[in-house]
């Protein structure tokens, strides 16, 4: 059997990407567990760690600006202007 990496937020091994068969895992900064930064971890946790990194970078909560982004898209859509 082969040994994978752990994830060090989520605590699950580490699958190998199915297209490079990279199995070393995507650089954990910002996040922290516990108060540890994060150094490797998961496809699936490096959504939090991009996610994190563009907050930091905007200033903005990324939840906040996806919903003003969606609003906009829907407002041009059907032809209105809420502002």
């Amino acid at each position: 059997m082969k040994a994978y990496l752990t994830c060090d937020y989520c605590n699950q091994d580490i699958q190998p990407d199915p297209i490079t068969g990279w199995a070393g895992g995507n650089n954990g900064w910002p996040l922290e567990k516990s108060g540890a930064a994060c150094e490797t971890v998961c496809n699936v946790c490096n959504d939090l760690v991009i996610m994190e990194r563009l907050r930091r970078a905007t200033g903005e909560d990324m939840m906040d600006a996806i919903k003003d982004s969606v609003q906009g898209v829907d407002g041009a859509r059907y032809g209105r202007d809420d502002d």
